[in-house]
């Protein structure tokens, strides 16, 4: 999927919100899309969706506009979208209920539902109103939505928000396996550390368009201010170290090369 020289505003008049933007998103690869408040990157990830339409520029999909393959109904399901407001993607009386009714609508088998069901432990929620769960909870029942037609592109905005660091860890485990079976994965996140530790390639949103780009290595050492606690505080101590598992890691083989002398 390919994104070149992306102009959009959200009305005729206003100011524009993306400026010319140029983005890729490779199968297989987990992409994490960063940047302050206000920069742009939920508008980003809706019009690489095809969700929005650029004013100028050109958003392709397998070489054609991404427009003509979502209207095309073989491809239901292939790119997949989940927004900010996970309630946004419930209708049904139950988490079940709303599992069951997209996978009739996509013509799939119950062992799918039981799948996903079981991928993103939802278990104890089935039978609850979407409405009565938590945050997180909510997060991972629109996940589990999101993954029973095993879409080919994912666009998460803000996928992590409400989770606990237990899920978290999960969660982006799963990531990492739908990236190493070819999944396209995009996030935009605000979770520098998450991003860090699981993201492939990292794009540093600012006014509209992507200033940086490359490994969360390229994007989070060298700067100063949009960067994890951990490089912060290890910091010209100890080199190259962006998550909290890295200093650690360090901390002990120290400690051994200590005791070994």
């Amino acid at each position: 999927m390919s994104v070149r020289e992306a102009w959009f505003r959200y009305e005729k008049d206003s100011k524009d919100i993306l400026c010319g933007m140029n983005f890729d998103v490779h199968a297989g690869e987990l992409t994490c899309i960063v940047g302050g408040n206000g920069a742009g990157k939920t508008t980003a990830l809706m019009t690489a969706a095809g969700v929005f339409a650029p004013y100028r520029g050109k958003v392709k999909y397998r070489g054609k506009p991404i427009s003509t393959f979502r209207k095309d109904k073989s491809s239901a399901g292939k790119i997949g979208v989940l927004v900010q407001n996970p309630l946004c993607c419930f209708v049904m009386d139950s988490v079940a209920e709303e599992l069951e009714a997209a996978a009739k609508a996509y013509k799939l088998p119950r062992s799918r539902i039981e799948e996903v069901i079981d991928i993103m432990q939802l278990r104890n929620v089935l039978d609850s109103n979407p409405y009565d769960i938590s945050g997180g909870e909510l997060q991972r029942a629109a996940i589990a939505k999101l993954l029973l037609p095993e879409p080919e592109v994912i666009f998460l905005d803000e996928a992590t928000k409400g989770m606990d660091a237990f899920f978290k860890a999960e969660f982006g485990a799963l990531l990492r396996r739908l990236a190493a079976r070819g999944t396209a994965i995009v996030l935009v996140s605000h979770d520098i550390e998450f991003c860090a530790e699981f993201a492939d390639r990292c794009a540093m949103f600012f006014n509209g368009t992507v200033i940086a780009e490359g490994t969360p290595q390229d994007v989070f050492l060298g700067n100063s201010f949009y960067t994890t606690s951990a490089c912060r505080i290890s910091r010209g101590i100890i080199p190259d170290a962006l998550t909290a598992e890295q200093v650690i890691d360090y901390a002990n083989r120290c400690e051994r090369k200590k005791n070994d002398a």
